[in-house]
């Protein structure tokens, strides 16, 4: 269960984005012990430069955090994890999909591991 708030402004020719998140996960079983995942934030900062063409340059700042977790309610100590990743690419828009090709980069982080990747995603636009 979780929720967020997301707010975009429009300064020509930039588009700017922030969105933020919250999420409680459910409890679970894990081979018969009860596990509680810690609750989770997490924002990210997006900058989106325009261009004529339908084509735009986009660069993102995304943080994550995530609480301690536990095992039949003892606190798994040093179990949080948080990450900082930077994500850069192309986007393609057309009427009703947009095409996104970048690369990421994690900045820093705990209990995570650092690593870069190729993106690649395709949003259907309503």
């Amino acid at each position: 269960i979780g929720g967020g708030f997301a707010f975009s402004k429009k300064l020509r020719p930039f588009l700017l984005y922030l969105n933020t998140n919250f999420a409680y996960p459910f409890k679970t079983t894990v081979d018969g012990d009860k596990v509680e995942y810690g609750n989770y934030a997490d924002m990210f900062l997006t900058v989106e430069l325009m261009f004529r063409n339908n084509m735009s340059l986009l660069c993102e700042l995304y943080k994550f955090y995530q609480w301690e977790s536990s095992i039949n309610g003892v606190n798994i100590p040093d179990s949080d994890a948080d990450e900082l990743f930077v994500n850069m690419g192309v986007t393609y828009n057309m009427e009703k999909i947009q095409v996104f090709v970048g690369y990421r980069r994690v900045l820093d982080g705990k209990n995570t591991s650092a690593y870069d990747a190729f993106l690649s995603a395709i949003s259907w636009v309503f």
